[in-house]
């Protein structure tokens, strides 16, 4: 993006810092009750057993599963559950260079997070 608009803008990437269950830490974590930082993990769980059956065999049935376990975990609502292309950020068939890019509701509290999956 900061190539394409000619944005004076330097990008240095670096590594998330996760929590235990894998998750990108945020200081939005920090609001979350008991109750909601026990749907958090289970949700995280269910990311990552995705991430990695996606890694295995890129079959886009796996995002459907993992919606539908989201919506089960009590999550009030699912913005985006996306497979795309790690430099354009195009959504993508391919596997090569994409991620997952993921973001839902706890309530009212809003969880971000993407995910290599090569």
């Amino acid at each position: 993006m900061t190539t394409n608009n000619n944005l004076k803008i330097k990008i240095y990437p670096c590594p998330s810092i996760r929590l235990k269950n894998g998750m990108s830490y945020s200081s939005r974590n920090i609001q979350l009750s008991l109750k909601q930082k026990k749907i958090f993990n289970n949700i995280a769980k269910e990311i990552y057993h995705c991430v990695d059956l996606l890694k295995k065999d890129y079959d886009l049935n796996i995002l459907k599963k993992l919606n539908n376990k989201i919506l089960e975990s009590e999550s009030t609502k699912i913005d985006y559950l996306e497979i795309r292309d790690e430099k354009k950020l195009l959504i993508t068939n391919k596997k090569n260079n994409t991620r997952l890019f993921i973001a839902f509701y706890i309530d009212q509290i809003r969880i971000i997070d993407n995910f290599l999956l090569y």
